[in-house]
């Protein structure tokens, strides 16, 4: 852990404001911003906190310093503390320093390979409004750090401050823009031959021959190569003027020719473990046209306010000739001519403060970027040279407690087509969006961050196996691989562990499962034994008896014939037939006699639902898809707990919140969730699903006993 303020060059220059907006702001990603904490302050909302904040600062005036201390608190890459971890180091750091009662707002920030915290800080106190500035608060914060490491069990870094000044600001920019920079060049390529020298002459000798040269400036030296500067003091103590003046003597200028040097500094990458020429070349390119489009455009604008108050000078100059033909009186022309002046002058300042806009713009969209920024930018837009150059810079940063999936033989890989990164960071991890969590691509391993939901697991498996190969491994907690494995015996993957004990596990479950749907196989066919219709208890025990279910109403078939009818027919009239002896009268029921079947309308089957059960009909297209959905949410909570359990609407009315949609089958499901451990699941229809999609998840509704379902007075 690294604690580090941030100061302003300028303290004129100085925001809060401004400051609270970067640190808050989560530039349309969704892993960027974790958490804010406002301390301190009677607003809770950061907005209003930093507003009450400004108003406190602006109390104080007679401070002249700068009244905001910007305060970053860095973690190993792969070290993630809690967010109640988090929160204590904040209050420490900041009480160690003196700022326990000061307002403050803080960030934590995710986007990177390193997570950070952003911590705001009033130096006015709130009360007193008197300026609080630490003493030596650099070794302070090492000192806090250190015990901090070893209370809360974190990675133990170096605090002892090696480089200062120059030194740590140019080694701080190689590690953030990534290209050499020329004090470090001569610290790595040209060290040990300077410090080799006997005498000036030498010292000359040994300057020239890497393309460098040596100039007095104020009361010290400077070493440049034409272009650039450094302090020789930065680059090692013993080169300050005292230290080679008391070896060499009194400084002597170079009495030798200026030769060609065998070698000289060259702004390049940093060394990897990739070639990036030719993509530094690239870089290049794209920075000149850069410049050049900025500049052609800022000398077009120019051009055009040059233009602009030429004509506004031209238009004054013929008011004023007409003034002085046509006007009579010299306190009249007076008059005219003030308004005029007045006119032209605000005319320009109209045409400049447009311009000053119009240059502000474009030179916000036309600024030079950073190798490592202009590699991020091509790795999102799908560059796989620039994504790998971003990961050669990495060095191996995994923990042990990092839950995910790690082979060292995988490809390196690059963003998943037709997955969209949530963003890159500068090492070139690929982090997408999952639900609530966030899963991280390093290449050769992938880790799943913040709280691992189902829709994590499951896309960091997938990624694994696409990575991979259908052999992982995996790393992190218990609780994490168990659920691994759960997932990829319920959902049939075809992936094997590298850890014996978790793949005995696996197999251990798919068996399980097998056994499961075998046995649920049996009791679909027992159960809906003879047929597609489920037959009642009656039928099933006459079934069992007679060898078919009999029909409600309908005898049995017998062997043997009644006994009026044994060894004998019947002839015409003993048949049950109706006598008309007129045909001119109306036949009616009371002529029919009792054992002959009335006439009566043709049964039309089409319009009749099917029976499924002694008394019951078959359910509609939706309430089917939805039973068909609820039991394979209920067949993959046997094996996974925290799926809720999920029931059928039953046709009540009442309030739940919205849980989502889903389509089973082409039916629209609408779930909604009433208590914590239950979803009910709802068949709509088309239109209503076309307005549930603009809910989200969370929102409360109300649904009747219709079907319809209601969100602030709004039907769906």
């Amino acid at each position: 852990m690294i604690a580090k303020q941030i100061s302003m060059r300028v303290a004129k220059r100085s925001n809060f404001g401004e400051l609270v907006q970067y640190i808050a702001n989560s530039q349309n990603k969704h892993e960027r911003v974790e958490q804010i904490t406002v301390t301190n302050c009677y607003q809770p909302e950061y907005i209003v906190a930093a507003k009450e904040i400004m108003a406190v600062q602006q109390r104080n005036t007679r401070a002249g310093s700068d009244k905001t201390y910007h305060l970053i608190i860095s973690f190993p890459a792969g070290e993630r503390p809690t967010n109640d971890t988090l929160r204590e180091i904040e209050s420490k750091v900041c009480a160690s320093i003196g700022f326990a009662e000061h307002q403050r707002i803080s960030a934590v920030h995710t986007d990177t390979d390193h997570l950070h915290m952003h911590i705001a800080i009033n130096k006015i106190h709130p009360h007193r409004l008197t300026i609080h500035n630490p003493y030596c608060d650099h070794k302070v914060l090492g000192t806090i750090c250190e015990s901090l490491e070893v209370e809360y069990g974190l990675a133990r870094d170096n605090h002892q401050a090696v480089n200062r000044g120059k030194q740590s600001l140019a080694l701080s920019m190689e590690s953030a823009g990534g290209v050499e920079s020329l004090l470090g060049w001569i610290r790595r390529e040209c060290l040990a031959e300077i410090r080799a020298a006997g005498s000036w002459q030498e010292f000359h000798e040994a300057l020239q021959h890497n393309g460098l040269g040596i100039n007095e400036k104020g009361n010290g030296f400077v070493i440049t190569d034409g272009e650039r500067e450094v302090k020789p003091s930065s680059v090692a103590r013993d080169l300050s003027r005292p230290q080679l003046e008391k070896k060499f003597g009194a400084f002597v200028q170079s009495s030798t020719i200026n030769r060609q040097p065998e070698k000289a500094y060259q702004p390049k990458p940093m060394a990897s473990r990739q070639d990036t020429t030719v993509l530094y070349e690239d870089y290049k390119l794209a920075q000149s046209r850069v410049a050049g489009l900025k500049s052609q455009r800022i000398g077009e604008a120019r051009d055009k306010k040059n233009a602009l108050i030429e004509a506004a000078k031209s238009e004054a100059r013929q008011k004023r000739t007409a003034i002085k033909q046509f006007t009579q009186g010299v306190l009249n022309r007076k008059v005219l001519y003030q308004l005029t002046s007045k006119s032209l002058r605000d005319k320009i300042q109209t045409v400049n403060q447009q311009y000053r806009a119009e240059s502000k713009v474009i030179r916000a969209g036309s600024q030079r970027s950073s190798w490592l920024d202009w590699l991020q930018k091509r790795a999102v837009e799908g560059d796989v040279q620039a994504l790998s150059a971003l990961r050669a810079r990495a060095g191996n940063h995994s923990l042990a407690n990092n839950n995910g999936f790690t082979d060292r033989t995988g490809d390196g890989g690059k963003p998943v087509v037709g997955l969209k990164p949530d963003s890159i960071t500068k090492r070139g991890t690929i982090i997408y969006r999952a639900g609530a969590s966030a899963v991280r691509d390093e290449g050769h391993q992938i880790k799943v961050s913040k709280v691992i939901t189902q829709q994590a697991l499951a896309l960091s498996l997938n990624l694994a196996m696409r990575r991979f190969g259908p052999t992982v491994k995996v790393n992190g907690t218990a609780d994490f691989k168990e659920r691994v494995v759960q997932l990829a015996a319920s959902e049939k993957l075809p992936v094997t562990f590298e850890n014996p004990a978790l793949e005995q596990r696996r197999k251990s479950l798919v068996s399980e499962l097998k056994t499961q749907e075998k046995k649920h196989e049996s009791d679909h066919r027992n159960r809906f034994a003879g047929g597609f219709h489920r037959l009642g208890r009656r039928s099933r025990i006459e079934q069992r008896v007679y060898g078919e279910p009999r029909k409600s109403n309908v005898a049995r078939v017998g062997t043997r014939p009644p006994p009026q009818a044994k060894n004998r027919l019947r002839d015409l009239r003993e048949l049950g037939l109706v006598r008309n002896a007129f045909g001119s009268k109306l036949l009616l029921p009371g002529n029919v006699f009792g054992n002959v079947e009335q006439q009566s309308a043709q049964a039309v089957n089409g319009l009749r639902r099917e029976i499924s059960e002694s008394g019951r009909m078959m359910p509609n297209p939706g309430e089917a898809a939805a039973r068909q959905y609820i039991a394979e949410r209920e067949k993959k909570r046997t094996l996974i707990k925290d799926i809720p359990r999920h029931t059928l609407w039953t046709g009540e009315s009442g309030q739940a919140e919205y849980a989502g949609w889903r389509e089973k089958d082409g039916k629209p499901l609408v779930l909604l969730k009433q208590e914590e451990s239950e979803i009910i699941v709802l068949p709509v229809n088309t239109e209503t699903l076309k307005h549930a999609k603009y809910l989200k998840i969370g929102d409360q509704v109300n649904f009747d006993s219709d079907g319809s379902v209601q969100k602030t007075g709004l039907s769906l």
